[in-house]
């Protein structure tokens, strides 16, 4: 039970910072390029595993399953240019609400593949957080633009890497995996350099926030799949409307409605309801 509380707490933080760049990625919009955006993050992703890897140097690289590792790399690569593509071209709640099929997806990734024990109590902690989420994002889908499609892409793609995590969190070490990711990232992502065009300056403050926030918060979620089960910690992807609402009132000044408050309770009572006594636990050694 210590591992899996552990990982919810993590896997809080990492919720925070990525909430963090989320909004940043949509303060930005269309002030820069999609691949823009995903080279700097690649660098910040660089930089922090150059400083956790000190003393090992190439030896962090070193994979018992590198064709895995590819793949994670990819999918998450590809989860994150729909995430920016999303946030840069969609108003910011309806780029949030489309996410929150991610712990649906979680949680089937978590049965189907790494046969998990997956009870009903946390298919209705998922299905009682995407209530919440509908409540809160009830006036969003009144059009429909490529952009919608592209945020749905997205956490089904992230929601594979997060399986495949799991499965490399067994042999590789957080460290050695955000190595491979951060190379896969900048490779694909120094494709920006071919046409670079200088954002305005007024979006460079939220370009470093994203080079910090995002290399920060990946590596959290990394952390807490390697403590929890990938079905406990789905339901908690919920909180990150939480964060939007108080950032919305604290940065942008709106104040939520009625049905957010509801909203947001709805979404607590999910993430409590994944961690009563009595739910499938397996535990990690």
């Amino acid at each position: 039970m210590t591992n899996q509380l552990r990982g919810i707490g993590l896997i809080l933080v990492a919720y925070l910072l990525l909430a963090a760049e989320m909004i940043a990625i949509h303060r930005i919009g269309s002030a820069a390029g999609t691949l823009q955006v995903a080279f700097l993050r690649s660098l910040g992703n660089v930089i922090l595993v150059v400083g956790l890897s000190r003393g090992i140097a190439f030896r962090v690289f070193k994979t018992e399953m590198p064709g895995l590792q590819i793949l994670r790399s990819g999918l998450s690569l590809l989860g994150f240019w729909a995430f920016v593509y999303a946030f840069g071209h969609l108003p910011l709640l309806n780029a949030t609400a489309l996410t929150y099929t991610q712990a649906a997806f979680l949680t089937g990734f978590a049965a189907l593949v790494l046969s998990e024990p997956v009870g009903m109590r946390r298919w209705s902690a998922c299905f009682v957080g995407l209530c919440g989420a509908m409540i809160i994002i009830r006036p969003a889908f009144t059009v429909w633009d490529t952009a919608y499609l592209i945020a749905m892409a997205a956490p089904f793609f992230n929601g594979a890497a997060l399986t495949a995590t799991k499965i490399l969190e067994k042999r590789d070490s957080p460290t050695t995996v955000m190595a491979w990711l951060s190379v896969i990232y900048l490779t694909f992502s120094s494709l920006a350099l071919i046409d670079w065009r200088t954002p305005p300056s007024a979006v460079w403050p939220w370009l470093g926030a994203i080079m910090v926030l995002g290399p920060l918060g990946t590596y959290m979620r990394i952390l807490a799949i390697r403590a929890a089960d990938v079905s406990v910690l789905a339901p908690f992807d919920y909180t990150r409307l939480v964060i939007n609402a108080v950032v919305a009132v604290v940065v942008f000044n709106e104040l939520p409605d009625t049905m957010t408050l509801i909203g947001a309770g709805i979404i607590v009572i999910g993430c409590v309801l994944a961690t009563l006594p009595g739910a499938p636990r397996k535990m990690l050694a």
